[in-house]
């Protein structure tokens, strides 16, 4: 079995947790003899993402088994200073912009992989930032997440990431997060989880 990890730092946080404590290391540990390839790079946007995906986003005879997606989350972390500025009107053409062009993403991976699923951005504690930015960046992230279509197959992270210990440097997964993002990945492909299928 192949299974993809792609987008940002939910899938690739070995810089805040250790290679040992990382969602790629305990994704490996639960799937040992199948092949585990992490495309997903620290501090992606989906501007990144052609990138990451170069060579892989190709019609094949033989689709690749999964991809885990997570992206969005630094696309709204580079643009706060617009959103604590932005209008309402302004923050949800900002937000559904961001939707659908993740939207667009997850059919392009589908000329790869048999199943995507999108792991919908969580809510981090955000300790120690002010109330009015983590309001408005709670907005912003129920608003990008709603934006999914018809069809598409998701999870949204913040069903199992929602305590503090969940969360190192702030906004990233600890080794716990990790740990709980591996186990979430096994019980979806072992269909013990059930995925949003809109």
């Amino acid at each position: 079995m192949k299974i993809a990890l792609i987008g940002d730092s939910i899938l690739d946080n070995e810089l805040y947790t250790g290679i040992n404590g990382s969602v790629f290391t305990h994704v490996q540990k639960l799937f040992p003899k199948d092949n585990i390839l992490n495309l997903a790079v620290d501090g992606s946007t989906i501007d990144d993402l052609e990138e990451q995906l170069a060579g892989i986003l190709k019609p094949r005879i033989k689709k690749w088994d999964y991809a885990f997606l997570s992206i969005g989350g630094n696309n709204l972390i580079n643009d706060q200073k617009f959103l604590i500025n932005a209008t309402p009107q302004e923050l949800k053409i900002y937000c559904n912009n961001l939707g659908n062009r993740i939207n667009s993403v997850y059919y392009q991976l589908s000329l790869s992989f048999k199943k995507i699923i999108l792991l919908k951005m969580y809510q981090p504690t955000f300790d120690g930032f002010d109330q009015e930015f983590k309001n408005i960046a709670y907005s912003a992230i129920n608003r990008v997440n709603s934006t999914s279509d018809v069809g598409m197959h998701f999870f949204p992270l913040t069903n199992i990431l929602k305590e503090i210990d969940d969360f190192t440097n702030v906004i990233e997964p600890s080794e716990i997060g990790s740990i709980k993002i591996a186990n979430l990945i096994k019980g979806i492909i072992d269909g013990l989880i059930p995925i949003n299928n809109i």
